[in-house]
């Protein structure tokens, strides 16, 4: 999801900034720099935080677990 996700909003970004490009007079927007550094640290986050409720679960015995089912 988190992919997907990612995925449009990289897109929707690029056409945002392109388009106030083209709305705003002597606006910069030759860089690409800010989309790349955001999905970059999207993914970080997104990787830590199914890290670290999947280490917490495999911390746990399976009959501990399987007692209370």
């Amino acid at each position: 999801m988190s992919c997907g996700g990612l995925g449009i909003g990289v897109l929707i970004a690029y056409w945002g900034k392109r388009f106030a490009g083209t709305l705003i007079q002597g606006l910069p927007v030759a860089s690409n720099v800010p989309i790349v550094f955001d999905a970059v640290a999207m993914i970080a986050i997104t990787l830590v935080a199914a890290y670290v409720p999947a280490r917490r679960a495999a911390r746990v015995d399976p009959m501990e677990a399987l007692r209370y089912e």
